[in-house]
């Protein structure tokens, strides 16, 4: 059947009733994350495709391969492969719809029968790296440049903002400055050309701390200051808390500056975890989800194209909300702060979240990180908006194919609906989403929505495992409390910070997990998907802009500091599914 606007459709009374009984399948919850929009539950045809579950399991078959070497670490080292094996069959045993939350569950479960604990040296963290590779990360994270780069390259590049002034609660200044770029001009100067920026992890102040096993946890608060320097991001200072009062690092303060670092690294995985990755892309894509299909009709245009972008997402995000996400689950294990607060600042992450105005380009510019004179190294943004252009304007293409003017997209009472669906307190709630009057509007929302489910997705997904995988490069947690007053930081304080081998592993393990699945591509769709044959012009035009991106990203890959390969248009699936 082509696909139409409801005011053209010439079978009106079947398409409303399937539009009512969508509405029946497909309902709201509150319940957790607390206040945010998700499925009450997953209807059966929405679940994992038997293709997806097998290369799920090829994925865990890979994690253990890599662990047997390191059985030692394990409480009972002989029993370590029918560990394994008696997980796998636990696995094959449940039904399709629960498989994914047990394969989450397994690696808790194997974490349990590992050594709590703590490595006697740094080194000692590679022993995780057996038939898995170590990550390029693994010998390069210990220096300054590797640091900086992460803020524009890393798992979360979505924090950094350029500053005109350092905040009153700030106390990094001009010695700052002079001790860490000896001879580069002052931080005055350096304001003055936009080229200070920084990373501020307030929203994590007062956070509660969690404990695993009985042990405590942390979850620094800090905030840091970088300047462009020749066009590539040098630290200055970090400040250790939220207030002046909190002691300030700089290069050349030894141990202290190492954790320094790592307290920015921990809280930038929160971010990415909570806010970045989960929040802004997952669960807002569920609420999408959700009101497309309650919404718009199936052959609705917008339906028929938002649809392979939807693919297994309610699935995946169910499975992470009752196993990754859930009390005792794994980001309640090897996070700072407790399950509850983790939780609590989804919400605070998604209230402070507006769709409309989330595109690259918008973010871009608000955190006045669009000028490439100011800051010429950020592969995000160079990489980012190469794949915006081929997609928005693929997405233009669309929206005017069936809709030829503003009154066009006035007129259609689904889309109305669909809108109205999204930022509703009783919907998707979803901040800024009001009614769609033009064709420009609409076509900038729905790329922003495609692009969410797809690049922006990949960009916050797929470098799991290449930094947080490496430890003791990102933590979820601090496992003592720092900094100490009057106790400067040595090789034992840095070790006492990291985590127990079997945090260790849940981590590295679980970030592989997530990083390792992709099942479709952006630009390929289904065959026979599209039946109107005027689309297929279009998705050749749209395929041929991503080619041609990518041999440019490629390009510039080769001659960058670490690889950047996340965006890709080749490694970007169509959808979130992991």
């Amino acid at each position: 059947m082509l696909p139409c606007l409801p005011s053209h459709d010439p079978s009106p009374l079947p398409r409303r009733a399937a539009l009512a009984h969508h509405r029946d399948v497909y309902r709201y919850s509150y319940a957790w994350p607390p206040e945010v929009a998700v499925a009450a539950e997953v209807p059966r045809r929405d679940g994992y495709s038997p293709a997806y579950i097998a290369r799920s399991l090829e994925v865990l078959a890979d994690i253990f391969a890599n662990l047997v070497p390191a059985a030692d670490l394990f409480v009972s080292p002989e029993r370590v492969e029918a560990l394994f094996a008696e997980q796998i069959r636990r696995i094959r045993a449940v039904g399709p719809a629960d498989v994914k939350g047990h394969l989450f569950d397994v690696q808790t479960e194997v974490a349990r029968q590992m050594s709590s604990a703590s490595p006697a040296a740094l080194a000692d963290y590679g022993r995780f790296y057996n038939t898995l590779a170590a990550p390029p990360a693994w010998t390069r994270w210990d220096d300054d440049r590797a640091f900086s780069w992460q803020r524009v390259a890393g798992v979360n590049p979505m924090v950094l903002r350029r500053l005109d002034a350092v905040p009153d609660h700030v106390a990094i200044g001009e010695r700052e400055m002079e001790r860490a770029v000896p001879g580069r001009g002052s931080l005055a100067a350096a304001l003055a050309e936009g080229r200070v920026f920084a990373c501020d992890y307030g929203l994590f102040a007062g956070a509660p701390g969690g404990t695993t096993h009985g042990r405590r946890k942390w979850l620094p608060a800090p905030y840091a200051v970088f300047v462009s320097v020749e066009g590539a991001l040098r630290p200055v200072a970090i400040q250790a808390g939220p207030t002046p009062a909190s002691p300030v690092f700089a290069p050349g303060d030894g141990h202290d500056w190492r954790i320094a670092r790592l307290a920015v690294q921990t809280a930038d995985a929160s971010y990415h975890e909570i806010v970045a990755h989960l929040g802004r892309t997952h669960l807002v894509m569920e609420a999408v989800a959700l009101a497309t299909y309650r919404q718009l009709a199936p052959n609705h245009p917008l339906h028929v194209l938002l649809a392979p972008h939807l693919e297994q997402t309610l699935p995946i995000n169910n499975s992470a909300a009752t196993s990754l996400i859930a009390p005792g689950g794994a980001i309640d294990l090897m996070f700072g702060a407790t399950i509850e607060a983790t939780a609590g600042l989804v919400k605070k992450g998604l209230d402070a979240f507006t769709l409309p105005r989330s595109s690259i380009t918008a973010d871009l510019a608000e955190r006045g990180l669009d000028d490439p004179r100011t800051l010429a190294e950020h592969p995000y943004r160079d990489d980012g908006l190469l794949v915006w252009a081929a997609l928005r304007r693929f997405v233009e293409a669309y929206v005017r194919r069936y809709y030829p003017s503003d009154a066009a997209v006035v007129a259609d009472a689904e889309l109305a609906g669909w809108a109205r669906e999204m930022g509703s307190p009783q919907g998707g709630r979803l901040k800024g989403v009001g009614p769609l009057e033009t064709v420009a509007a609409l076509a900038e929302l729905v790329a922003i929505i495609v692009w969410t489910g797809s690049a922006q997705h990949a960009a916050v997904n797929f470098p799991q495992y290449p930094y947080m995988g490496v430890l003791p490069n990102m933590l979820g947690a601090f496992w003592a409390e720092w900094p100490v007053p009057g106790v400067t930081a040595d090789e034992a304080t840095l070790l006492s910070i990291l985590p127990p081998y079997n945090m260790a592993m849940l981590q590295q393990s679980t970030v592989y997990q997530l990083s390792s699945l992709r099942m479709n591509r952006l630009g390929e769709y289904p065959p026979l998907h599209f039946h109107d044959p005027g689309v297929h012009p279009l998705i050749a035009r749209f395929n041929a802009d991503l080619k041609e991106a990518e041999g440019v990203i490629a390009a510039r890959d080769r001659d960058r500091f670490l690889p950047y390969p996340f965006l890709l248009p080749s490694s970007i699936p169509a959808s979130i599914h992991i």
